[in-house]
């Protein structure tokens, strides 16, 4: 995106078939680019930049209920879904601390009530989840 985006302020969309993930119509036709790789190191992505966002929007029965992704995989390949294009079928996660740092900046920062998970597979794998949960009562974040 900031490749796309540094393209865009300079008016340069010429050479948009330099971008890797990218579909466009030129001429007629459409054009789809190469894949971009998967980001490999989830610990590296900054938290959402929340400040751009109404967050009247994510509240539900008088409480502020944030999302969280602690990783991406699809760990099937159902015919239907969009998953495995946009997370890939190798698991990635961020680590444990990373998580919840971040749950606490979301209590912190925004005033968040709760939290949603929102990775496809977040169960798949119920050691992580409750070593999330163990790290969570460590770091003291006592958001349902």
């Amino acid at each position: 995106m900031p490749e796309l985006a540094h393209r865009i302020s300079k008016s340069n969309l010429k050479d948009l078939h330099e971008v890797a993930g990218m579909t466009f119509r030129k001429n007629g036709q459409i054009i789809r680019t190469p894949d971009r790789p998967f980001i490999q190191n989830l610990d590296e992505r900054p938290h959402p930049a929340y400040k751009h966002f109404a967050l009247s929007k994510y509240c539900r029965f008088g409480k502020l209920i944030l999302p969280i992704i602690a990783s991406r995989e699809s760990a099937f390949s159902c015919s239907l879904c969009l998953a495995l294009l946009i997370a890939g079928k190798k698991f990635r996660a961020r680590s444990l601390k990373n998580v919840v740092d971040e749950l606490e900046w979301l209590r912190d920062t925004h005033g968040a009530d709760a939290f949603a998970f929102y990775d496809d597979t977040f169960t798949f794998d119920r050691k992580r989840v409750s070593e999330i949960c163990r790290e969570m009562k460590k770091g003291n974040v006592d958001l349902p």
